[in-house]
């Protein structure tokens, strides 16, 4: 049913490209990653590129195609994390186990259009809180949780860090339950407190260590290390943060947050209304295992450290504030607890209590309709961020690189006449990576404007502030390697820089060369573009769900040994992300 929800997008608009403005990213992060190692291009995210490397190797792959459907596979695999995860914190419920499913798969649109990295850490994270879940019946489900927060960490490292804060607070909240526990003779070690400060414990030691791995993989034998090697930016946040444009960072952080909030306006209000209905069946009951108290501390907590991250982001500018609204998945979770609180029938037998129940299952429906409808906009509003025409030109000027002697600079000069310059570089950038011979992305560097001033030492200045900005800065950081770089222009990405320079030699279609030797041209029958189709599309995004299963199958049905089978299936495709992670 979620796949379906996302693939419908796809097949309506006919993309064959990852949806979102970060697909090219973690394309040419995996193509790179393959090549060079996963501290060569994303020291501090590794868990996507290496996750897409397991899952195309097995499936034959290319890393463009195995990132379309990472989006759709994700949302998927995090959706029935979710409805494994109450059914783990709560007695096992068919409808509120479906509710679970929708209600996250809508509440992750936002994510599924580009930030996979987030995703991926909130998938993983919901899994490990299903670990925890069983920590009652054994240790078991604190080690899986450890090493599955460890993967957490490697999807999103900061994002973990916030995981971690959660997991903490609900282990505080559930402190004085084993404090009495201990004061009636029980052991500190039997409580949940403890196995939650123990699982939150393992896993950020173990997540640093992981993090910190990735950094130093040049000590593994025959590996040579890369570590942060690839020159450039990849987002116009990582450019104003890179260059401490803190005021700049702070007005597209508060625009990007009114948009969401109003955005998230309906869904909220929906998920809060359901989430009171759920209030009944959240207090606490004696013989429940695990108590009432692990699912409401972790939703109490989940909603404590949003407030405060949103407020602390906004205030500070040190991060993204929208980012802690979409990562509330608290409310997904506590509103299928009201669709199942309200579809249960609270008396029997007289025709007005049908007529009751009725009124309040009808509400049910109509609460988690307007939450899932509204919130899916966040996926259908989006489009794949480049061109089939902008992969072919990049592919073009990967071609003109790969013939060039190894180790020898390039620089490929962009410009745009677009506001938000930044944006659109950083775009540019990534779509050229994506063309480019993995080995060579060390080589190449990205600079702004026209062939003749660039070559003068001089930026090409418009008057519009960010455009300027990051046309000096570029310039700045290429002039250690100007003089002796191979400097091309490529038409896509500067069609008021193509053809203007005396003496440019042509070394491809839409591809010159306006510095450096000459170059042999480049092939006329360059690799298109693999797209998928999307019958393609449907069938990689189902094998790639069935294979993650089977990754986590095995583990899931180790880690969660007290839960029902429902649960353990469920989980078992986030396991299996995790293992991907780890393994990759």
């Amino acid at each position: 049913m979620v796949l379906a929800l996302y693939l419908v997008l796809p097949w309506m608009a006919g993309y064959i490209f990852p949806i979102g403005p970060d697909g090219p990213v973690y394309t040419w992060w995996t193509q790179g990653a393959g090549v060079l190692g996963l501290d060569a291009v994303a020291p501090g995210r590794p868990g996507v590129p290496a996750a897409a490397l397991v899952l195309g190797g097995a499936l034959g792959t290319t890393p463009l195609q195995t990132v379309t459907s990472l989006g759709p596979v994700l949302v998927a695999a995090c959706a029935l994390a979710a409805a494994a995860f109450l059914d783990v914190a709560l007695p096992p419920s068919r409808v509120r186990a479906v509710a679970a499913a929708l209600l996250t798969a809508g509440f992750a649109a936002y994510l599924a259009g580009g930030w996979l990295a987030n995703l991926a850490q909130v998938t993983v994270f919901l899994a490990a809180l299903a670990a925890v879940g069983t920590s009652h019946a054994s240790w078991r489900g604190v080690a899986a949780a450890v090493a599955l927060i460890a993967a957490a960490a490697l999807a999103h490292g900061l994002f973990a860090a916030v995981a971690l804060a959660i997991l903490a607070g609900a282990a505080a909240w559930n402190l004085p339950a084993a404090l009495a526990h201990r004061r009636n003779g029980g052991s500190l070690l039997d409580t949940l407190a403890a196995r939650m400060a123990a699982a939150t414990t393992g896993g950020a030691l173990l997540g640093a260590g992981a993090l910190a791995a990735v950094g130093t993989a040049g000590l593994v034998p025959g590996h040579t290390s890369h570590a942060g090697v690839v020159p450039g930016d990849t987002s116009q946040d990582g450019f104003f943060r890179r260059l401490g444009l803190r005021q700049l960072l702070a007005d597209r952080y508060r625009e990007r947050l009114a948009g969401d909030a109003a955005r998230a306006a309906a869904p909220l209000a929906a998920g809060a209304g359901l989430a009171a209905a759920a209030a009944p069946v959240l207090r606490s009951r004696s013989g429940a295992a695990p108590p009432r108290s692990y699912l409401v501390g972790l939703l109490v907590s989940w909603a404590a450290i949003t407030v405060v991250g949103l407020v602390v982001l906004w205030a500070t500018a040190s991060g993204p504030p929208n980012r802690m609204l979409v990562f509330a998945f608290f409310v997904p979770l506590a509103a299928a607890a009201g669709v199942d609180a309200l579809a249960r029938p609270a008396s029997t037998g007289a025709r007005a209590s049908r007529a009751a129940r009725t009124g309040r299952r009808a509400l049910a429906a109509a609460a988690a309709i307007t939450f899932v409808a509204v919130a899916m906009l966040g996926w259908y509003r989006q489009a794949p961020s480049f061109a089939p025409e902008e992969l072919a030109a990049a592919r073009r000027a990967g071609a003109v690189v790969e013939r060039l002697p190894p180790g020898r600079p390039v620089v490929i000069l962009v410009d745009t006449d677009q506001r938000a310059a930044a944006f659109h570089v950083t775009r540019f950038a990534n779509v050229l990576r994506m063309g480019l011979p993995p080995e060579r992305l060390p080589d190449v560097r990205i600079a702004v404007g026209v062939p003749g001033r660039y070559l003068a030492g001089r930026p090409t200045l418009t008057g519009d502030r960010e455009h300027d900005l990051i046309a000096r800065a570029y310039l700045r950081e290429s002039r250690a390697v100007r003089r002796d770089a191979v400097v091309l222009v490529v038409r896509a990405f500067n069609a008021g820089g193509f053809g203007v320079t005396s003496g440019a030699r042509t070394a491809a279609a839409g591809v010159e060369v306006v510095q450096g030797p000459d170059v042999a041209p480049a092939p006329a029958a360059v690799r298109s573009p693999e797209g998928l189709s999307f019958g393609a599309l449907m069938a990689l995004s189902a094998a790639s769900l069935v294979l993650l299963a089977a990754f986590g199958l095995g583990w899931a049905r180790w880690a969660l040994a007290a839960a029902a089978l429902r649960a353990v299936a469920s989980v078992a495709p986030a396991v299996g992300l995790a293992v991907a992670i780890l393994g990759g």
